[in-house]
């Protein structure tokens, strides 16, 4: 899952919310958006988002309750 945020600190402020909520992602990472667009260019891709300037990308097991929790998680963090 990817989430999109209009800064590092929102997207880092999120991160306590959503560990609040119940949800035990298996992992949690955040990227900057100059350096996942230095990855893809280097791996000869494109990064597909054209909003934001932060990320955090989310790992859950694919549990049908993590996914209803996160479906309301987009809901609360929208992309910016």
């Amino acid at each position: 899952l990817k989430l999109t945020f209009d800064s590092r600190h929102n997207a880092m402020d999120s991160v306590p919310k959503i560990l609040r909520s119940g949800v035990i992602p298996l992992a949690v990472e955040y990227v900057d958006r100059d350096v996942i667009e230095a990855s893809a260019e280097y791996l000869g891709m494109k990064w597909p988002a054209t909003k934001g300037s932060a990320y955090l990308l989310i790992m859950v097991t694919g549990a049908s309750d993590d996914a209803s929790i996160f479906k309301h998680h987009i809901q609360v963090f929208p992309a910016t």
